[in-house]
């Protein structure tokens, strides 16, 4: 019986453990989102679909991963990923993103693109002190633009940066 009791607290600790929060604790400052990718000209540029998955950790190591897909996308093409940043009260700004996504035979293209704090994009962003941004992801074959993301705001956390 005494072991028992002397037991007890490891147990609530190990059960407390076992409880997840509802909502990520990563989570707090930005949702994760999945926005839809869509063809800017069906004709020159098919899409079944696609998409890309934002995740920001705002950590000192990762700060965001993207996962961008294709699906029945134009084949064997190589697009090159540009990032629209609309601040507000400070306008819109296109720059490229560093990363590009290949289509194969059946046009289907996959990439994750990690981005370090010290990324100089992020680093302008965050000598501005920008912590708000409506993105919106687009690819280009070329100097043409080809699919465009839906666009959503992200919220850049800070703290933990370098």
């Amino acid at each position: 019986m005494k072991r028992a009791l002397a037991a007890m607290p490891l147990l609530a600790i190990v059960g407390l453990l076992l409880v997840t929060p509802g909502v990520a604790l990563g989570d707090q400052a930005f949702q994760t989102v999945r926005a839809p990718y869509h063809s800017l000209d069906a004709n020159t540029y098919p899409l079944k679909n696609g998409f890309v998955v934002a995740v920001h950790m705002n950590g000192p190591v990762n700060f965001e991963k993207k996962e961008f897909q294709l699906h029945g996308a134009k084949p064997n093409t190589e697009f090159l990923i540009y990032r629209v940043l609309k601040i507000e009260g400070m306008g819109t700004l296109t720059m490229p993103a560093g990363f590009s996504i290949v289509t194969d035979d059946h046009g289907n293209g996959h990439i994750i693109t990690p981005q370090s704090p010290t990324n100089s994009t992020l680093s302008l962003l965050k000598f501005l002190g920008i912590t708000e941004l409506t993105l919106t992801n687009v690819l280009y074959e070329g100097g043409t633009p080809a699919y465009a993301a839906d666009p959503y705001v992200t919220y850049l956390d800070w703290e933990w940066t370098p």
